[in-house]
């Protein structure tokens, strides 16, 4: 009994505890419904640290109306907000508690679009598909009043250009710079965002995109181009969506287009006045993008209709993507259809979700400010000062490679260029790698210079010594004889009769034609040396100059982008030849074209070499034996294709335009044997599984 009782009184005590503890909706990091991921050195998204902590979800009423369909918002320095609520046909202010204070438009405003502040104006797009009607709106707002008064309207711009294509004005979203010129971006206009002077006067198209096409897309125009497929396959370039301005000079565009093949995207845009791009042509981004806004460190921020969230720096690398879709109601963090974001001083973003009629708030984590802390002095060049701030940032995730080249930048002002190195090899930056590099091999100079020339000295004095004595006795024989040997073996007597290429081409063929000097087994296996020495360069090439991962290199692949397009083009030459009436037969056309690329034998090694002592300023000498490297077998297959098949000058150079032609029609071939093998493969996989299940 006494149990009883006292199993009654800790639950009645329970109980109470769990009414009397206060409650709270904020979510922690470890609760957060999504996961935070950055980009490593290969372009993948790895998870890291989170980022942003969702804070919470409002509900934003006014005069009993819940905002609707909200399609864009701006915030001032103040932290007020001001949203373009579409569905109710108003423009709503908030205060920086994100309390609705005021509303204005609604017997104006049919359905804003886009808005944007500028001093005390208020700029909104307003367009209605379904009206055809598009103007912009300017309201000139006074805060300590809450009065909105109606400034102006603007409609089509004035120009004769636009008159003249016969344009629909279809106004999205705006940006006004400081001087009064707005940046529209118009529904359908894929010639670029339109750029409007204060009087409403067109001035020029700005920031346009480029249609994307596959590489096999890229082949079939080059081969019908000028035709009717070509003109009715032409694709269109997509049209910019947003737009956004920072007071830096920079315009932001974001455009919906498809992602690129390997997955990476330019959707979002970083130009200047004169419409170059300075961020990186391929984005880690996403195909959905509807709204951009800056922070205070350099850094923007984009985000998609399905609400992915990314952070990017002033450089437009990816530091954090996090968020997304969410169909839980209850679950703040997730959208269902975001659709404008902004930051306030604090860093906190607010997000609006047009479908839940939301807005929701996310705030920085530590994590998080260690990084825009160590970003402000980036920015400022205070690379010293950042030191202790990115160690902690490492701390956190030890593979942020912006952090990695911020503490290389650290040691590199310090003087400490070994430390530098490691960091900046870490971070992938090779930039700075080939400046601390530079430093540490000019430091390597002045100490050593003397001892090298002193080696240089006594081994040039060594040989000619020797090769003076061993005039009078003769000692290398005994060295000699088992090369001798070696050399007089047939196999290895014909491989290295290729190099005679190199000097004496057009005598080398007639003896490889006339006197077999040379074989398919001989040259096949100077196609394998050459392919070895390209294996080579992908691990031994100094870092600078080095674009393989090799983590990811597969053999296979890489064999096939080296010896299928040289077999393909022998047989392409030969199949041409044939019809031009070539002397050559298909192993001398073999033999030849492979032991014209010799050249590749005798420099690449050299330029492999000299690769891991160059810096970025000495680059062009890498850069002059790659050329040297294949205009020198360029020259010798010109001349042993005339050669081998007894042509002319001329009939030569159409000899080769024609092998060129002809190679491009057994590679697109090849391509579409390789899907349609694939759909057949695909197709058998799919009746075994189905009848798998069925059994």
């Amino acid at each position: 009994m006494k149990k009883i009782k006292l199993i009654i009184s800790l639950s009645l005590i329970i109980t109470i505890l769990l009414l009397v503890l206060p409650s709270t909706k904020s979510i922690s990091a470890s609760d957060s419904p999504y996961k935070t991921f950055t980009e490593n050195r290969d372009r993948e998204l790895i998870e890291t640290q989170e980022a942003y902590t969702p804070k919470s979800s409002i509900n934003v009423v006014y005069n009993n109306l819940s905002i609707a369909k909200a399609e864009d918002m701006i915030i001032d320095s103040d932290d007020y907000l001001y949203i373009a609520d579409t569905g109710n046909k108003r423009v709503l202010v908030l205060d920086n508690t994100l309390t609705p204070i005021y509303s204005f438009g609604e017997d104006t405003l049919v359905y804003p679009r886009g808005i944007y502040k500028l001093g005390d104006d208020i700029y909104i797009t307003d367009y209605n598909s379904s009206t055809a009607v598009g103007r912009i709106v300017v309201y000139e707002y006074d805060k300590d009043n809450n009065i909105a008064t109606l400034k102006k309207e603007f409609f089509t711009p004035s120009s004769w250009m636009l008159e003249t294509d016969g344009y629909i004005y279809k106004p999205l979203k705006i940006a006004v710079s400081e001087n009064g010129y707005m940046y529209v971006t118009s529904e359908g206009s894929s010639s670029g965002v339109l750029m409007i002077d204060p009087d409403n006067n067109f001035i020029t198209y700005f920031a346009s995109n480029s249609p994307t096409y596959s590489t096999l897309e890229k082949i079939m125009y080059f081969l019908f181009e000028g035709t009717k497929w070509a003109d009715r396959n032409r694709k269109i370039a997509p049209s910019p969506y947003n737009v956004m301005l920072n007071g830096s000079g920079y315009v932001y565009t974001i455009t919906k287009s498809e992602l690129d093949e390997d997955g990476f995207t330019d959707n979002f845009k970083k130009v200047n006045t004169g419409g170059t791009n300075y961020f990186p042509q391929q984005m880690t981004g996403t195909n959905d993008f509807v709204d951009s806004y800056f922070g205070k460190y350099g850094n923007t921020y984009a985000i998609s209709e399905s609400g992915q969230i990314y952070e990017y720096d002033d450089e437009g690398n990816l530091l954090f993507k996090f968020s997304g879709k969410g169909d839980n109601l209850d679950v703040y963090g997730l959208f269902s259809s975001a659709s404008s974001i902004v930051v306030s001083s604090s860093d906190n973003l607010y997000v609006i979700d047009s479908t839940r009629n939301n807005l929701q708030v996310f705030v920085p984590t530590t994590y998080c400010n260690y990084v825009h802390e160590a970003l402000a002095l980036y920015k400022d060049a205070k690379y010293e000062e950042a030191l202790e701030i990115w160690q902690e940032v490492l701390r956190y995730n030890s593979m942020f490679d912006l952090a990695h080249k911020g503490v290389g930048l650290a040691y590199y002002m310090s003087g400490n260029y070994t430390e530098a190195l490691k960091e900046f090899y870490i971070a992938y930056d090779k930039v700075d790698y080939s400046d601390a590099f530079w430093e540490i091999r000019n430091i390597y100079l002045i100490e050593h210079l003397s001892v090298w020339i002193i080696v240089v000295v006594l081994l040039i004095a060594s040989i000619t010594a020797v090769v003076l004595t061993n005039k009078k006795y003769h000692y290398l024989r005994v060295v000699a004889k088992p090369f001798k040997w070696v050399y007089e073996r047939k196999l290895v007597n014909e491989t290295l009769y290729s190099f005679r290429f190199l000097s004496h081409p057009g005598d080398s063929i007639y003896e490889v034609k006339h006197h077999k000097r040379a074989s398919v087994l001989s040259s096949t296996i100077i196609l394998l040396i050459i392919f070895g020495l390209y294996l080579l360069g992908m691990v031994v090439t100094g870092f600078y100059f080095n674009n393989v991962i090799i983590e990811k290199t597969i053999l296979l692949t890489e064999g096939i982008k080296i010896i299928i397009p040289i077999i393909l083009f022998i047989v392409a030459n030969y199949l041409i030849s044939a019809l031009m009436d070539g002397e050559g037969k298909f192993k001398h056309v073999y033999i030849s074209v492979i032991s014209s690329l010799t050249p590749i034998i005798v420099i690449y090694p050299f330029v492999i070499l000299i690769s891991r002592f160059l810096t970025s300023s000495e680059s062009f000498l890498y850069y002059f034996f790659i050329v040297a490297m294949f205009i020198w077998s360029f020259l010798l297959l010109f001349y042993s294709i005339k050669e081998v098949h007894n042509y002319s000058v001329p009939q030569t150079i159409v000899n080769l335009l024609l092998t060129i032609f002809m190679l491009l029609i057994l590679i697109l071939l090849v391509l579409i044997l390789y899907v349609m093998g694939y759909q057949v493969v695909t197709f058998i996989k799919d009746i075994i599984k189905e009848a798998i299940i069925n059994a």
